[in-house]
Protein backbone atom coordinates (compact mmCIF):
# COMPACT_ATOMS: atom_id res chain seq x y z
CA UNK A 1 0.00 0.00 0.00
CA UNK A 2 1.46 3.20 -0.94
CA UNK A 3 2.81 5.51 2.13
CA UNK A 4 2.55 2.41 4.53
CA UNK A 5 6.22 0.76 5.40
CA UNK A 6 6.46 -2.41 8.25
CA UNK A 7 9.49 -3.23 10.51
CA UNK A 8 10.24 -4.66 13.11
CA UNK A 9 10.37 -2.63 16.91
CA UNK A 10 14.06 -3.05 16.50
CA UNK A 11 14.57 -1.75 13.46
CA UNK A 12 12.02 1.30 13.69
CA UNK A 13 14.46 2.56 16.25
CA UNK A 14 17.50 2.71 13.86
CA UNK A 15 15.27 4.22 11.64
CA UNK A 16 13.76 6.86 14.23
CA UNK A 17 17.51 7.01 16.29
CA UNK A 18 20.14 5.74 14.11
CA UNK A 19 22.57 2.62 14.43
CA UNK A 20 23.77 1.52 17.54
CA UNK A 21 20.67 2.01 19.83
CA UNK A 22 20.02 -0.62 21.79
CA UNK A 23 16.03 -1.94 21.76
CA UNK A 24 14.62 -0.68 25.32
CA UNK A 25 10.78 0.68 25.70
CA UNK A 26 12.18 4.12 26.36
CA UNK A 27 14.31 3.99 22.72
CA UNK A 28 10.82 2.49 20.78
CA UNK A 29 8.97 5.86 22.19
CA UNK A 30 12.09 8.59 21.54
CA UNK A 31 12.14 6.42 18.13
CA UNK A 32 8.33 6.79 17.58
CA UNK A 33 8.09 10.65 18.29
CA UNK A 34 11.07 11.47 16.04
CA UNK A 35 9.18 10.00 13.27
CA UNK A 36 6.19 11.04 14.23
CA UNK A 37 7.99 14.59 13.62
CA UNK A 38 8.81 13.67 10.40
CA UNK A 39 5.30 12.93 9.29
CA UNK A 40 5.25 8.77 10.31
CA UNK A 41 3.15 7.42 12.36
CA UNK A 42 3.95 3.97 14.01
CA UNK A 43 0.49 2.25 14.37
CA UNK A 44 1.40 0.07 17.58
CA UNK A 45 1.62 0.48 21.17
CA UNK A 46 4.66 1.72 23.02
CA UNK A 47 5.20 -1.59 24.45
CA UNK A 48 5.79 -4.86 22.61
CA UNK A 49 8.25 -7.39 21.65
CA UNK A 50 11.31 -6.90 19.37
CA UNK A 51 10.90 -8.71 17.04
CA UNK A 52 6.96 -8.00 16.22
CA UNK A 53 6.40 -6.01 12.72
CA UNK A 54 4.44 -3.15 13.34
CA UNK A 55 3.21 -0.61 10.27
CA UNK A 56 4.53 2.98 9.62
CA UNK A 57 2.87 5.42 7.95
CA UNK A 58 2.71 8.29 6.04
CA UNK A 59 0.53 10.68 7.59
CA UNK A 60 -0.24 12.08 3.67
CA UNK A 61 -1.77 8.75 3.05
CA UNK A 62 -5.35 8.23 3.18
CA UNK A 63 -5.02 5.12 5.42
CA UNK A 64 -3.53 7.42 8.40
CA UNK A 65 -6.77 8.52 9.31
CA UNK A 66 -7.34 4.84 10.37
CA UNK A 67 -4.38 4.58 12.18
CA UNK A 68 -4.82 8.26 13.92
CA UNK A 69 -8.46 7.76 15.03
CA UNK A 70 -6.97 4.15 16.94
CA UNK A 71 -4.62 5.83 18.19
CA UNK A 72 -6.92 8.73 19.62
CA UNK A 73 -9.24 5.84 21.27
CA UNK A 74 -11.43 4.40 18.40
CA UNK A 75 -11.74 0.36 18.35
CA UNK A 76 -14.67 0.47 15.45
CA UNK A 77 -15.02 1.70 12.32
CA UNK A 78 -17.41 1.85 9.62
CA UNK A 79 -17.10 -0.60 6.82
CA UNK A 80 -17.65 2.79 4.61
CA UNK A 81 -14.64 4.58 6.26
CA UNK A 82 -12.02 1.90 6.29
CA UNK A 83 -13.04 1.40 2.50
CA UNK A 84 -12.21 4.67 1.70
CA UNK A 85 -9.13 4.52 3.51
CA UNK A 86 -8.05 1.24 1.45
CA UNK A 87 -9.44 2.61 -1.98
CA UNK A 88 -10.94 -1.61 -1.43
CA UNK A 89 -13.46 -3.71 -1.06
CA UNK A 90 -12.92 -5.32 2.89
CA UNK A 91 -14.93 -8.40 1.47
CA UNK A 92 -11.61 -9.20 -0.77
CA UNK A 93 -8.28 -10.48 -0.42
CA UNK A 94 -7.32 -7.05 -1.61
CA UNK A 95 -9.10 -5.49 1.35
CA UNK A 96 -8.57 -7.61 4.18
CA UNK A 97 -4.55 -7.42 3.20
CA UNK A 98 -4.86 -3.98 3.25
CA UNK A 99 -5.64 -3.68 6.60
CA UNK A 100 -3.14 -6.16 7.25
CA UNK A 101 -0.44 -3.99 5.85
CA UNK A 102 -1.70 -1.24 8.90
CA UNK A 103 -1.47 -4.18 11.18
CA UNK A 104 -5.05 -4.14 11.57
CA UNK A 105 -7.03 -7.47 12.80
CA UNK A 106 -10.64 -7.67 12.17
CA UNK A 107 -11.89 -8.76 15.46
CA UNK A 108 -15.72 -8.90 14.85
CA UNK A 109 -18.31 -7.76 12.73
CA UNK A 110 -20.70 -5.35 14.02
CA UNK A 111 -23.62 -4.95 11.24
CA UNK A 112 -21.92 -2.48 8.74
CA UNK A 113 -19.12 -1.73 11.28
CA UNK A 114 -15.64 -3.58 11.77
CA UNK A 115 -13.82 -3.88 15.68
CA UNK A 116 -10.14 -3.61 14.72
CA UNK A 117 -6.94 -4.31 17.04
CA UNK A 118 -3.54 -3.62 16.21
CA UNK A 119 -1.35 -6.36 15.88
CA UNK A 120 1.99 -7.93 14.07
CA UNK A 121 1.16 -7.12 10.57
CA UNK A 122 2.13 -10.38 9.53
CA UNK A 123 -0.15 -12.28 12.41
CA UNK A 124 -2.73 -9.81 11.01
CA UNK A 125 -2.67 -11.27 7.47
CA UNK A 126 -3.23 -14.58 8.26
CA UNK A 127 -5.97 -14.06 10.55
CA UNK A 128 -7.80 -11.46 8.19
CA UNK A 129 -7.63 -13.53 5.08
CA UNK A 130 -9.33 -16.76 7.38
CA UNK A 131 -12.18 -14.30 8.26
CA UNK A 132 -12.83 -14.47 4.28
CA UNK A 133 -13.23 -18.34 4.49
CA UNK A 134 -11.25 -21.92 4.37
CA UNK A 135 -8.27 -21.49 2.87
CA UNK A 136 -7.82 -24.65 0.57
CA UNK A 137 -3.96 -25.48 0.63
CA UNK A 138 -3.16 -23.65 4.40
CA UNK A 139 -0.82 -21.55 5.81
CA UNK A 140 3.06 -22.53 6.47
CA UNK A 141 3.17 -23.35 9.71
CA UNK A 142 6.81 -22.05 10.43
CA UNK A 143 5.90 -18.18 8.98
CA UNK A 144 2.72 -18.46 11.17
CA UNK A 145 4.56 -19.49 14.32
CA UNK A 146 7.07 -16.48 13.95
CA UNK A 147 4.16 -14.07 13.55
CA UNK A 148 2.23 -15.14 16.42
CA UNK A 149 5.01 -15.61 18.92
CA UNK A 150 7.30 -12.76 17.06
CA UNK A 151 10.73 -15.13 17.53
CA UNK A 152 12.94 -14.32 15.31
CA UNK A 153 14.52 -11.54 12.78
CA UNK A 154 13.57 -12.40 9.25
CA UNK A 155 16.92 -11.99 8.21
CA UNK A 156 18.40 -14.74 10.91
CA UNK A 157 17.46 -18.76 10.70
CA UNK A 158 14.36 -20.06 11.35
CA UNK A 159 12.98 -21.67 14.29
CA UNK A 160 12.93 -24.91 14.97
CA UNK A 161 9.30 -26.05 15.74
CA UNK A 162 8.34 -27.87 19.06
CA UNK A 163 4.77 -28.91 20.21
CA UNK A 164 5.06 -25.97 22.64
CA UNK A 165 5.26 -23.97 20.33
CA UNK A 166 2.26 -25.28 18.32
CA UNK A 167 0.34 -25.18 21.70
CA UNK A 168 1.26 -21.71 21.83
CA UNK A 169 0.19 -20.90 18.91
CA UNK A 170 -3.27 -22.28 19.01
CA UNK A 171 -4.11 -20.58 22.13
CA UNK A 172 -2.61 -16.94 20.85
CA UNK A 173 -5.46 -17.90 17.48
CA UNK A 174 -8.10 -19.24 19.52
CA UNK A 175 -8.12 -15.57 21.26
CA UNK A 176 -9.25 -14.43 17.69
CA UNK A 177 -11.91 -16.57 17.70
CA UNK A 178 -9.54 -18.77 14.80
CA UNK A 179 -9.75 -22.63 15.38
CA UNK A 180 -6.52 -25.07 13.98
CA UNK A 181 -7.38 -28.49 14.65
CA UNK A 182 -4.44 -29.61 12.49
CA UNK A 183 -1.71 -27.36 14.44
CA UNK A 184 -0.54 -30.08 16.51
CA UNK A 185 0.24 -32.59 14.33
CA UNK A 186 3.64 -32.49 12.26
CA UNK A 187 1.93 -31.06 9.00
CA UNK A 188 4.24 -28.66 7.27
CA UNK A 189 0.74 -26.04 6.22
CA UNK A 190 -2.56 -25.92 8.00
CA UNK A 191 -5.69 -24.64 7.75
CA UNK A 192 -7.06 -21.81 9.85
CA UNK A 193 -10.88 -21.50 10.59
CA UNK A 194 -12.53 -18.59 11.94
CA UNK A 195 -15.63 -19.05 13.66
CA UNK A 196 -17.42 -16.34 11.52
CA UNK A 197 -16.49 -14.75 8.47
CA UNK A 198 -17.34 -11.47 6.74
CA UNK A 199 -20.97 -10.96 5.83
CA UNK A 200 -22.49 -7.81 4.23
CA UNK A 201 -25.04 -6.17 6.15
CA UNK A 202 -28.56 -5.74 5.19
Amino acid sequence: MKGVRSKMRADWIRAGLGRGRRFTEGNFLKSRWRLMERGILILVSSEGPAYEKVAGVSRKSAASALGEAYINGQRVFTIDSIEKALCESIYGRRGMTGLAELGFVVVRQIGGSLELRLEDVRLAWFINLSRLGPQPKGFGIRPLTEAALCLRHPKRRGIHMTADRRLQVAIRLGDFEIDCEDILSDRKRIRLFSRWTLGRAA
